[in-house]
């Protein structure tokens, strides 16, 4: 997979661009699965409190 126009400066500069975006991408879907949990034990703290 390797062109001879590409320069291993720059190969090194995407594959660490692509792990930090990765790294990202990885964060933001915690938090929403964070969110997303907090959300569903607040329906069911409400539920309770309708009881």
């Amino acid at each position: 997979m390797r062109n001879s126009g590409t320069t291993p400066g720059r190969n090194a500069l995407t594959t660490a661009s692509i792990l930090a975006l990765s790294a990202l991408l990885g964060q933001r879907l915690q938090q929403l699965g964070i969110q997303h949990g907090r959300r569903r034990r607040l329906r069911r703290q409400e539920h309770a409190d309708r009881r």
